[in-house]
């Protein structure tokens, strides 16, 4: 990488910085996504699939990770959705696998806690 060029794109790597002008992400757009939490592949995934960075703020004002955004809009999860399925206890990327393989909620909750209470057996404890 030129010094010139490498200058545009600090403080990434410069592995980093070849995967983003690879997929069309300048230097500016980098540093944008990065400020809200996304790494560069992250940042490419999101721009690809249309996101704003207001979105990402979105999710981490509901207690997401930055890169759940990203995740959940590749599988076409709303936000109201994913708030749901943590509610219950499932972190995204397992209730993502869920949503993709027609699980419902009750469906997982119940699958979930299906034999908890007999898996110890009488009088042992789990």
């Amino acid at each position: 990488m030129a010094d010139a060029d490498g200058a545009a794109w600090a403080p990434f790597t410069p592995v980093e910085a070849d995967w983003a002008r690879k997929h069309g992400l300048g230097p500016a757009a980098a540093r944008a996504w990065a400020l809200e939490g996304l790494r560069v592949c992250d940042a490419v995934r999101a721009d690809t699939l249309g996101l704003s960075p207001a979105d990402v703020r979105e999710w981490t004002r509901a207690y997401f990770a930055p890169s759940d955004a990203v995740d959940a809009a590749e599988a076409g999860i709303s936000l109201d959705t994913a708030v749901a399925w943590r509610d219950a206890g499932f972190i995204l990327p397992d209730a993502a696998l869920l949503i993709r393989d027609r699980w419902t909620l009750p469906e997982a909750t119940a699958a979930r806690y299906a034999g908890l209470a007999t898996a110890a057996g009488p009088g042992r404890r789990g």
